[in-house]
C-alpha cells in the first residue's frame, strides 16, 4: 500500500507541475506574480487560483482508511510563500472549506480542514523570508515536512476514534511528508522560472539599451533640438530593435521618425496628440486598443504604441515613442524597455545641457574679464595720446589711427576666442601706443 501511495502522490505532483507550467505561460498570471502582488484585486485572484489548485489536489487524492492522501499542502503553502498573508490565508480558506464539504462528516474531514488553514498560515508567516531570498531549498523542504507533521498531530488531536487516527498516521505520514516536501520544491521551482526568465529578459533589455545609448552618444551630446542628430539616434534605435516605428518628439512636434514601409504614411498628428497628452504625468504609457472609427484604430489594430517621457532638469522635454507589432503576450517588457531607454536618453541630455551651461559660464567669465580690461586700456591709451599731442601732433594722429584700428578689429572679431595671430597683432599695437609715452 505504501508504494501505491508514493506512486499516487508522484502522479499528483506531476499534475501540479504541469498546471504550474501552464499558468506561468498565461500573461495575466505572470503579470500578477511579477508586478501586481500588492493590489487587492491581484491578491483575490491569486487566492482563488491557488485555492483551486488545492481543490484539484483533493479530487486527485487516494482514499485510504477514511482519509484522502493528497498534495493539497503544496498549493496552500505555495500560496502563502509566493503571495503573502492574504493570498495564503485566502487559498487556505478555499481549500479547507472545500475539503470539509467534500467529505462532510468523514473521519478526517474536520482535521484536514483545520490543517489546511494551518498550512496557509505557515506559508504566510514565512512569506517575507522566502521572497527576500533568505529561504533556500533545504528550508522550504524542512518547512513542508514540518507543516505535514503538524497535520498528523491535528489528525491525532481531532479525529476519532483515536486508535484509527494512530493507524492512519502510521500509514500516511512518511509518504506525505517526503513526497509533498519534494513536490513543493519542484512546484516552486516551476514558478521560480518566471522570475529567472524575467531577470534574464531584463538583463538583455538593459544590455540592448546601453548599447543603443553608447552608439547614440555623439548625437545625444548635441541635445534634443538637433534634428539631424535625433534622426540619427532614431535610426540607431530602429536598426537595433524589432520596432515597427520610432518617434522622438518634443512637447509640440515630432522631431524625428523612422518607420517600416507599412507605417511610413501614418498620420503624424493622429499619433502625436495622445503621446503629448500622456507624457504630462511623467510616466510611460502604452496604447494597445482603439475602437473601429477612432483615430488610432488603423495603427492599434496590429500594433501597440509605447510612449516614455524624456525629462531634463525635472522638466518634461519630449518623448521617446516605440510602435511595435502586437503579440498575444503582455507588452510590459516593451513598456519597461522604452522607459529605461528614455531615462538613459534623459540622463545624456542633462549631461550635455550641463556641459553647455559650463561653456556658457566660462565664456561669460572671459567676457566679464574683457569688459574690465578694455576700459583700462582705453583710459591709458587716451592719456598717452594726450601727452604726445603737445610735442608731436603727427605722432598723436598715428596713435589715434592705431587705437581706432585696434577697436575696429576688436568689434569685428567679437568671438569667444581669437587666433594667436590676432592676439599678437593686438599686443603689438598696444605696445606701440605704450612706447610713445616713454
Amino acid at each position: 500500500m505504501s508504494s501505491a501511495m508514493f506512486f499516487s502522490l508522484l502522479l499528483n505532483i506531476g499534475l501540479l507541475v504541469l498546471i504550474a507550467t501552464l499558468l506561468t505561460k498565461i500573461p495575466i498570471v505572470r503579470s500578477m506574480l511579477l508586478y501586481d502582488m500588492h493590489s487587492a484585486g491581484c491578491g483575490i485572484m491569486l487566492a482563488i487560483l491557488f485555492g483551486l489548485i488545492s481543490i484539484i489536489s483533493t479530487y486527485t487524492g487516494v482514499r485510504t482508511q477514511g482519509a484522502i492522501v493528497n498534495t493539497r499542502v503544496i498549493g496552500v503553502l505555495a500560496a502563502g510563500l509566493l503571495g503573502g498573508p492574504y493570498v495564503g490565508i485566502g487559498a487556505a480558506l478555499i481549500g479547507g472549506i472545500h475539503r470539509y464539504l467534500f467529505d462532510i462528516g468523514g473521519f478526517t474531514a474536520a482535521a484536514c480542514a483545520v490543517s489546511t488553514l494551518v498550512e496557509g498560515l505557515a506559508g504566510s508567516l514565512f512569506s517575507s523570508r522566502f521572497k527576500s531570498g533568505k529561504m533556500g531549498s533545504s528550508s522550504v523542504f524542512i518547512l513542508t515536512v514540518f507543516v505535514e507533521f503538524l497535520q498528523m498531530m491535528i489528525i491525532l488531536l481531532i479525529s476519532r476514534p483515536f486508535s484509527a487516527a494512530v493507524q492512519l498516521v502510521k500509514l500516511i505520514s512518511l509518504p506525505m511528508m517526503t513526497m509533498n516536501a519534494l513536490g513543493m520544491l519542484v512546484f516552486l521551482g516551476t514558478f521560480n522560472m518566471v522570475f529567472l526568465e524575467e531577470d534574464s529578459q531584463f538583463a538583455e533589455r538593459m544590455r540592448l539599451a546601453l548599447g543603443i545609448v553608447e552608439q547614440s552618444l555623439p548625437h545625444l551630446r548635441k541635445g534634443l533640438y538637433s534634428i539631424k542628430d535625433m534622426q540619427a539616434a532614431a535610426e540607431i534605435i530602429f536598426q537595433s530593435t524589432s520596432c515597427a516605428a520610432i518617434l522622438i518628439t518634443d512637447t509640440e512636434k515630432i522631431i524625428s521618425k523612422k518607420a517600416n514601409p507599412e507605417l511610413k504614411d501614418m498620420n503624424e498628428d493622429t499619433v502625436l496628440l495622445p503621446i503629448l497628452a500622456s507624457i504630462h504625468d511623467r510616466k510611460p504609457t502604452i496604447f494597445h486598443y482603439a475602437r473601429k472609427g477612432e483615430p488610432l484604430y488603423s495603427i492599434l489594430k496590429n500594433h501597440i504604441i509605447v510612449a516614455a517621457p524624456i525629462i531634463e532638469m525635472n522638466q518634461v522635454m519630449g518623448s521617446l515613442t516605440m510602435i511595435v507589432k502586437k503579440h498575444w503576450q503582455q507588452s510590459q517588457s516593451d513598456l519597461n524597455f522604452a522607459s529605461e531607454l528614455a531615462r538613459l536618453f534623459s540622463t545624456q541630455f542633462e549631461l550635455s545641457e550641463l556641459e553647455y551651461q559650463k561653456k556658457l559660464r566660462r565664456k561669460a567669465e572671459l567676457k566679464a574679464l574683457q569688459s574690465q580690461v578694455n576700459p583700462h586700456f582705453l583710459y591709458n591709451s587716451l592719456n598717452t595720446i594726450s601727452y604726445v599731442c603737445r610735442d608731436n601732433p603727427d605722432r598723436a594722429r598715428e596713435l589715434l589711427l592705431t587705437l581706432s584700428s585696434y577697436y575696429r578689429q576688436t568689434l569685428e572679431h567679437n568671438s569667444y576666442m581669437h587666433t594667436l595671430k590676432t592676439e599678437l597683432m593686438h599686443i603689438t599695437r598696444y605696445l606701440g601706443i605704450g612706447k610713445s609715452k616713454i
